[in-house]
């Protein structure tokens, strides 16, 4: 089976999968057109790695509900794929964007290299082009995958929004909401209501007198630990 964690698959009773809205991680924003995403992108996850072969999952991109959970298509629809360690990994080296949110979209450069390099784990996701999948061959008797795609085509890897969206569903799915009474018990009166003010000093840039954190940005980290700013990687991989 596909692992993705608590990821939920398939529509609440009485609801249509039609009507989600595709899921757009937010280091993507601006990076692939959402249409696009949900019509021409797929969400591939690497399940297992044993010796020389990698096994991975391809479904369909998946989608978010009116409470923000991401939902994927039935796994019946799901491809499991067998590839070669060595292509699996060369093709990732030569066409993946590590995405991440940093402190003013800025990566110094060794945290670049460090993103760009890093190996392969089983969890991993990446949005990748479906064209990719289709376009990748595979042996008539071994069943084993070789990707290649051309050159300037971008995967983007998207494990660290993946592994907090399951951890975010799995922790719905073990801890129901809590009701007003359990909150202001847990919380306390001021957390339970939301209300707690703070009192700015005089000059200061923010509340109690600290600093406003810098707004995170979405930057990735090409191949070679090129640092490209979101809004750019769509330009550099046309």
């Amino acid at each position: 089976m596909p692992n993705r964690g608590w990821l939920p698959r398939g529509p609440e009773p009485g609801e249509d999968e039609n009507q989600y809205s595709p899921w757009i991680p937010q280091t993507l924003e601006g990076v692939v057109d959402p249409a696009e995403l949900a019509e021409s992108w797929v969400y591939l996850a690497v399940d297992e790695i044993v010796g020389d072969r990698v096994g991975l999952s391809v479904a369909r991109w998946p989608g978010v509900d009116d409470h923000g959970r991401l939902r994927f298509a039935d796994s019946s629809e799901d491809e499991l794929l067998g590839a070669s360690l060595e292509n699996f990994r060369e093709f990732v080296r030569l066409h993946r964007f590590v995405m991440v949110m940093a402190p003013s979209g800025e990566l110094d450069p060794g945290a670049a290299d460090a993103l760009s390099e890093r190996n392969l784990r089983i969890g991993d996701v990446f949005a990748i082009p479906r064209s990719v999948i289709n376009d990748s061959t595979s042996g008539a008797d071994s069943g084993v995958h070789e990707f290649e795609a051309p050159d300037g085509t971008p995967i983007y890897d998207i494990s660290f929004e993946a592994r907090e969206q399951a951890k975010l569903a799995g922790a719905a799915a073990v801890a129901p909401p809590l009701d007003h009474e359990e909150a202001r018990r847990f919380l306390g009166d001021e957390g339970a209501d939301g209300d707690t003010t703070h009192e700015d000093g005089p000059g200061d840039d923010g509340p109690g007198g600290s600093q406003p954190p810098e707004e995170p940005k979405p930057v990735g980290a090409g191949p070679g630990g090129v640092v490209v700013p979101a809004e750019q990687v769509a330009e550099l991989t046309v």
